[in-house]
């Protein structure tokens, strides 16, 4: 057990203190996990960042939720995911309860976009660290580069998702020089049960149901079986999805989805608690609202783990360790990709933002400090810059 709190308690401050999106939970995981407590090594963080984006889902909460399978099996697993989730769960939950924006306050302001400076050097850093280790090679450099400018040209949905096929294509006749495999995975037990389950919710997604509870669970589980991309794209499924929520209403759940700390699908728990709370009292509030967040994160972590077995089975094949090494080195373009598109036109705002990230990064560089002074440090800065102002 004591391992199990070990999980759930580090997954927990990380579920309290990791804003800035999908991204930058990558970055944060990477810090903690493969560099600081070497939990996971760099080529199992790889692999599960690469499946994360390969299948539907929350993408930085699979490759926690892969983490704590491989630190604990199933329970380690549901430790992990339950750590990281919580504290926005809650959040949300007394949100809605409370009637609160975040947005109405300038200290609560100047204390995010503060976290969002720190959110972009943890990025940063984690696009450098996994740079020197799977971009060693003229091949596995270009794949990145080039990954990185076919995100930026392609034009539709489901670049990720094509970037990666293709990639694997490709890798089918390249000749790297690099052997790596991905035989070391930790086998998953009821893999295929899991995978069933998923695909038999799914499929009874399409049915209406009298309980207005099951209809909540079953609307946002077919909208997470369809997420690929991360948390950014539940939005439009959404839409698409709720019938019974404006779209003012879908819309101020996901500006606070992106206000608060943890994982962007927790906008689930907002608007099922909304409907929760138009049906009766506190009570319909979480329950409501907490079948909406299973429903939405079920699906991509039983997919998760269905994949994680299937791509250990399929990596002894001995063409495919090729595939691994430019498929790893893809994996660091498209976290270039998103720190460059997503993070730093939402971080560095002028100046002075550019100074702080740029004198923060050295000092991560250097100092190697832990998340937890790095997040009080940017917290006082945030501080200062309140008074100032």
């Amino acid at each position: 057990m004591s391992v199990f709190f070990e999980i759930f308690t580090r997954f927990f401050v990380l579920g309290c203190s990791s804003f800035g999106g999908p991204a930058a939970h990558l970055g944060y995981f990477h810090r903690e996990f493969v560099e600081h407590r070497k939990w996971v090594s760099k080529d199992h963080y790889a692999q599960f960042v690469m499946l994360s984006q390969v299948i539907p889902g929350p993408g930085s909460s699979q490759v926690g939720f892969a983490i704590g399978y491989h630190r604990g099996g199933w329970l380690g697993a549901v430790s992990a995911f339950l750590g990281f989730t919580l504290p926005s769960v809650v959040l949300m939950l007394v949100l809605v309860w409370a009637n609160v924006s975040l947005q109405t306050n300038a200290f609560i302001q100047y204390w995010l976009h503060g976290l969002t400076l720190l959110a972009g050097i943890v990025v940063a850093d984690a696009c450098y660290t996994m740079w020197k280790q799977f971009c060693k090679t003229k091949v596995t450099s270009v794949v990145a580069i080039l990954s990185v400018v076919f995100l930026f040209v392609w034009p539709f949905g489901l670049g990720a998702l094509a970037l990666l096929f293709i990639t694997a294509m490709v890798g089918c006749f390249l000749s790297t020089h690099e052997q790596k495999n991905a035989v070391e995975l930790a086998d998953v037990r009821f893999a295929n049960i899991a995978g069933l389950i998923a695909v038999a919710l799914f499929l009874l997604s399409f049915l209406t149901f009298s309980s207005i509870a099951l209809d909540v669970f079953f609307d946002y589980y077919q909208a997470g079986s369809l997420v690929f991309g991360g948390g950014h794209v539940i939005l439009p499924l959404l839409q698409n999805v709720l019938d019974q929520q404006s779209e003012e209403i879908i819309l101020a759940g996901y500006a606070l989805a992106q206000s608060v700390p943890g994982p962007m699908f927790t906008v689930a728990t907002f608007l099922g608690g909304v409907t929760g709370a138009n049906v009766g009292g506190i009570g319909s509030l979480v329950l409501i609202g907490g079948l909406a967040t299973l429903g939405v994160f079920l699906p991509g972590l039983l997919l998760m783990m269905f994949a994680q077995h299937h791509w250990k089975q399929l990596s002894t094949i001995p063409k495919m360790n090729a595939v691994i090494v430019v498929l790893n080195a893809a994996v660091v373009g498209l976290l270039m990709y998103i720190f460059i598109s997503v993070v730093l036109p939402h971080s560095v705002l002028g100046f002075i933002d550019g100074v702080i990230v740029l004198c923060g990064g050295v000092w991560l560089f250097w100092r190697r400090p832990s998340i937890l002074i790095l997040l009080l440090t940017f917290s006082i800065m945030a501080f200062v810059r309140y008074l100032i102002a």
